[in-house]
């Protein structure tokens, strides 16, 4: 049950934090794009537009993201192989094998960490930095996508010689805001390899032959 549970909220957080971060973008679209969602929601107002009005298009946007999760991956990779190379390099230097590579030792790895309470506790909190770590991630996605929607409306608007200056500076600052997630992965990941490094300290001296007992090969 409390597998099913886990497994639930990961799959939520994958949708539940695009959802707001297109929330907050919203508000940074250019005014052409909010006013024409004004007219196709006339009964939000004409100074604010209800978010519950609004849901069900960011709903569409957050389930987009969603089915690009292995852009968001390749986007991540750098930190996320840091990690991984992290752990990699302390279970050589522990056990003395040289083990190929992370997902050689990952079966092995993980078994252990799921039957140790104590293991597991220190991995919720791996968990919760972890909302932050892939957030930066869906955040650096969402701005490279709306820099590039934006950029192409200031093209459309340029060509039929509208003002393209408000869909310059919308995509402008995703593009900040993308170069901006690349401080937030670095923090976030120094962070995450530091709650490792506790978790493998008690990993390894509790459970090392074990550990090397479960070792492939």
């Amino acid at each position: 049950m409390t597998e099913k549970l886990g497994s639930g909220f990961q799959n939520f957080r994958h949708f539940a934090i695009p959802y707001f971060i297109y929330v907050f973008l919203f508000y940074l679209a250019p005014p052409p794009f909010k006013s024409g969602l004004e007219n196709l929601f006339p009964e939000a107002g004409n100074q604010t537009i209800s978010l519950k009005t609004l849901m069900l298009p960011f709903v569409v946007a957050a389930v987009a993201h969603y089915l690009l999760i292995n852009l968001r991956l390749i986007l991540n990779k750098p930190w996320y192989d840091r990690v991984n190379e992290f752990i990699l390099t302390r279970a050589r230097e522990e056990t003395g094998k040289n083990i190929p590579s992370f997902q050689n030792m990952r079966p092995a790895f993980y078994k252990i960490i799921d039957s140790d309470a104590s293991l597991t506790v220190l991995s919720e909190r791996i968990k919760f930095n972890g909302l932050y770590w892939m957030g930066c991630a869906d955040l650096r996605l969402a701005s490279l996508l709306l820099m590039v929607c934006w950029s192409i409306g200031g093209y459309i608007a340029y060509y039929f010689s509208f003002d393209p200056q408000p869909w310059i500076w919308s995509g402008l600052l995703m593009t900040c805001l993308a170069i901006a997630s690349l401080l937030g992965s670095e923090i976030t990941t120094r962070r995450h390899i530091k709650l490792i490094a506790d978790q493998l300290n008690q990993f390894f001296a509790h459970h090392k032959e074990q550990f090397i007992a479960l070792l492939p090969g």
